[in-house]
Order: C-alpha cells, then sequence, then structure tokens
C-alpha cells in the first residue's frame, strides 16, 4: 500500500503447595528466581495470601476464582471490544488524509483513541478514573511513557492518549488488520525492535521527527504486555530514556492500575469495573549525558512502581 504523508518507518537496520479453597484470590510465585520491583510483602499484603505454583513470565500471578457468568462475558465483551477497535481504526484512516492535507497528520491518533474511548465506556463497564491530566499540556516535543498491561491499554489509550503526540511502535504491527493500516496513515512510527545495532540511529531519527513537527511520542518502556496482577512491572527498555536525552525533552509518566480482575485474556475474564490513571509530572532531561541513561530509567520506573502500587488496589483485594 502506498505510504501515509508523514508515516516513518525506522529500520536503519519447587513442588506447589495446595491451593485455596476459601475463595480468595490465588497468589502464584515463581521459585528459583528473585521477584522484579520490591519483595512480595510490599505489595498489598501478597504474602498473606495462599499460594500456588502457576507461574507468569518473571512476574508472579494472581489466580481469580471462576463466577458462572465470566466466559460467557468475556466472549461478548471481547467480540463487542475488537470490533470497537476495528471500527476506531477505519475512522482513524478516514480522517488520516484530511489532517495529512494540514500537515497534522499525527492528530488522526487522537479521534481514533477518542472513538475508541467514547464506544468502549459504553460497552465494556469499564470506569475509568483519571488524574493529572494537566501535565499532558505544555512544552512538544516531549516523550510520554506508560506501563503496559494487556491488549485492553488500546482502550485505555482514549483517557492517556495526548494531544499534539505519534505512538512508537513495533514493526510488526504494522500487519495488524485494520489497527496497523491506520497507524500507517495516522503517521506513527515504526521500529525494528529486533535490530538493536541500529537502536541508537533509530532514536536519534525519531528525535528529528519529533522537532520538525513539533509533537511528542507516546512509548511503553516495557516493551511488551506484562500481563501483571500483583501491582509490578516488567524492566524497561533504555530506548525512550536515550532519546529524551538525546532531545533533551521532558519524560511524562502515565500510570494505569493493575487491572487483572477487570480485563484478563489469560484467564477469559472481561468482568469491568473501576481503573485508575495517574499522569505525573514531567521529568527533566536538561544537562543530562548519555551516561545518566541508567539513573534516569531506575529513577522513573521507581516512581511509576510506587504510584501504580499507590493508586493500586491490593493484591489480596483484587
Amino acid at each position: 500500500m502506498g505510504r501515509g504523508a508523514d508515516h516513518t518507518t525506522c529500520r536503519p537496520t519447587a513442588a506447589p503447595t495446595a491451593a485455596s479453597s476459601s475463595g480468595r484470590n490465588v497468589v502464584a510465585r515463581k521459585t528459583g528466581r528473585k521477584s522484579l520491583g520490591e519483595k512480595p510483602d510490599s505489595v498489598g499484603a501478597a504474602a498473606a495470601v495462599p499460594t500456588d505454583a502457576v507461574k507468569k513470565g518473571d512476574l508472579q500471578a494472581v489466580v481469580y476464582p471462576r463466577r458462572a457468568a465470566d466466559i460467557p462475558l468475556y466472549l461478548a465483551r471481547a467480540s463487542l471490544y475488537l470490533q470497537t477497535l476495528a471500527d476506531a481504526s477505519l475512522w482513524g484512516m478516514i480522517v488520516a488524509p484530511a489532517f495529512a492535507l494540514m500537515r497534522q497528520t499525527h492528530r488522526a491518533n487522537a479521534h481514533a483513541s477518542g472513538a475508541v474511548k467514547v464506544v468502549g465506556d459504553m460497552l465494556l463497564g469499564i470506569r475509568v478514573r483519571m488524574e493529572g491530566r494537566e501535565h499532558f499540556e505544555g512544552v512538544r516535543p516531549a516523550v510520554f511513557i506508560c506501563n503496559h498491561q494487556s491488549f485492553l491499554d488500546l482502550y485505555m489509550l482514549g483517557y492517556v492518549f495526548p494531544p499534539d503526540c505519534a505512538i512508537v511502535a513495533k514493526d510488526d504491527l504494522f500487519w495488524a488488520p485494520f489497527i496497523g493500516q491506520y497507524l500507517y496513515l495516522g503517521g506513527n512510527i515504526f521500529i525494528d525492535r529486533q535490530n538493536s545495532k541500529s537502536a541508537i540511529a533509530t532514536m536519534k531519527f525519531i528525535s528529528q521527527e519529533m522537532q520538525k513537527k513539533k509533537m511528542g511520542v507516546f512509548m511503553f518502556p516495557e516493551g511488551t504486555r506484562s500481563h501483571q496482577t500483583t501491582n509490578d512491572m516488567l524492566p524497561f527498555k533504555k530506548g525512550p530514556f536515550y532519546l529524551a536525552i538525546e532531545g533533551q525533552y521532558p519524560i511524562i509518566p502515565i500510570v494505569v492500575s493493575t487491572y487483572g480482575d477487570v480485563y484478563n485474556t489469560k484467564q477469559l475474564l472481561f468482568r469491568g469495573g473501576d481503573v485508575r490513571v495517574r499522569v505525573l509530572p514531567p521529568v527533566s532531561t536538561e544537562g543530562l549525558t548519555i551516561k545518566d541513561t541508567d539513573k534516569l530509567l531506575e529513577d522513573t520506573r521507581n516512581a511509576m512502581l510506587s504510584t501504580l502500587r499507590e493508586i493500586s488496589r491490593p493484591v489480596s483485594k483484587l
């Protein structure tokens, strides 16, 4: 297919213990390896919850008691959600050429994510409480980062996606029906994450695009969906922090509370419920050099992790 006017493709190319029968949530701990983040005791009294030997990557996992309506509700809401994403992507593809004529192609992102939000609010049974929206306003360019839990984050973009911003996505997402083509036409940036040798050159290229178009970029620093259910995050990739330092752009962290009990594709749950979102104050990179990347990453992740645990329900109550 033809290229969108402002689209960019970057190619520089132990044995289990007995599970609880009390109906409470079950926390599974991975044995033999150190858990990410803080000790389990610090995560909402997780240590007091019965344990089982279910594993989830490098993160702990909560097993939610099954309800009779869970699977039918999951199938119904998941179908509605997929249809909503397809419709919103088509809408984004329609409005993108109009914005391209005004040299503002990336503004199609706000329209598409807003469409997902409007329809999703009516159909998915999710209530989102937003805090700190005032931090979206201000200087561009800027680097916006957010924790990444699941496929539901595409709906969350309707709340957390800032104006005048493009998405930095992995290149294989281009082939996702509707969504990939909308991202292409919407002037978003695809990167080849497998080519680590070109990472620095890629970030420099994105920085130039940000300066030229006076826009922000939105990135998930975990690099993939964590599917976490215990108020934790995966390790962060260095790319967003290198990009921010390279251009001396502020970093604006966004934290979405743990919602494994609201939506959990691994356990076929789509119950709906309450989710909190908090936008943190901008983190300045003025005067920092590439040598400061690791410290900037660590400090920012710690602030986001602390916020995640503050705005999320304790693990024992999820």
